[in-house]
């Protein structure tokens, strides 16, 4: 994964120089970020970036190589989380021995993914703007994403399916219901169209998933 250009770190690493390395940076993301969710990854230019981030276009070079190394920088920190979480909730289900067990496993990953959509509100929002589009140019670090995401949900699936303890559905096809319903939850959230109280969502949604699948 391209990452700002540790070879171009000037000074120590937290003195002033490197400090201000950062805040150039987080300055440059801020602003892709502002731009992104405007105007779409795709029409958003280098040029734009550097003026809404009030920096020269040369600067820009010191730390990226392009444009795509700038989306994979911004969605680097979502996607070392989401990474985690499922690492924990894959964790919990190997130790599951009920349905209740796989209930609360899938509710720890509920609630370590609403707490990096609480945290992180602006760059999920991109996510969910820019993952179904076309995997070319800038798009293609969230495309990956996608199939991470889409990846690591369908291996905690087959652990339950596996071990019997949900009916032997298609991993794929259950996967995918879940997270159009939670993608679409997300959203509604974000966009302030929900209905229900955030903090009732996931309970509800792993219920009635687990209702329908649990091994009888």
């Amino acid at each position: 994964m391209s990452t700002p250009r540790a070879r171009k770190r000037p000074g120590p690493a937290g003195g002033i120089r490197d400090e201000n390395r950062k805040r150039r940076i987080a300055a440059l993301l801020d602003a892709c970020l502002r731009l992104f969710l405007r105007h779409g990854l795709e029409l958003v230019t280098i040029d734009d970036i550097t003026a809404s981030a009030r920096m020269a276009k040369g600067g820009f070079y010191r730390y990226f190589d392009d444009k795509d190394a700038l989306v994979r920088a911004l969605f680097a920190p979502l996607a070392e989380r989401i990474e985690d979480a499922f690492a924990r909730c894959s964790q919990q289900l190997a130790a599951a021995r009920s349905i209740e067990a796989i209930a609360g496993s899938y509710m720890t990953l509920a609630n370590d993914l609403a707490a990096l959509v609480l945290e992180r509100p602006e760059v999920v929002r991109l996510y969910l703007q820019e993952s179904r589009g076309a995997a070319a140019g800038p798009r293609r670090p969230v495309s990956r994403l996608n199939a991470r995401i889409l990846e690591l949900s369908i291996g905690v699936t087959r652990v339950a399916i596996e071990r019997r303890l949900m009916r032997p559905f298609s991993a794929e096809i259950v996967t995918l219901a879940v997270i159009g319903a939670s993608e679409a939850l997300i959203h509604a959230h974000l966009a302030g169209d929900a209905t229900a109280p955030a903090d009732g969502v996931a309970p509800a949604l792993i219920d009635l998933f687990l209702h329908g699948v649990a091994s009888k």
